[in-house]
């Protein structure tokens, strides 16, 4: 009986812990998240690991954002081309 208790404790707390943690989310995720979502200072959940970063390196993160996330600046792209 002790060992059921037990094993049911530990398995609630794992999966309280696993539901309630946020996921490191990937560059072009946050990316996204950032365009798409309201104007905050803060970094979207799961792209926390960004504010951690330096200001060299967070500027060098969206030179390479824009790089491994093309799909995210091609309105940008679109609107610095020449007209023709």
């Amino acid at each position: 009986m002790k060992k059921t208790t037990l094993f049911t404790v530990l398995t609630i707390l794992f999966v309280s812990a696993s539901c309630s943690s946020t996921l490191k989310k990937s560059l072009c995720e946050c990316f996204e998240l950032a365009a798409n979502g309201p104007q905050t200072e803060r970094a979207p959940a799961g792209c926390e690991w960004i504010e951690e970063l330096s200001q060299k390196e967070q500027e060098e993160l969206g030179m390479k954002a824009m790089i491994e996330c093309s799909g995210l600046f091609d309105d940008v792209k679109d609107s610095l081309a020449p007209k023709e």
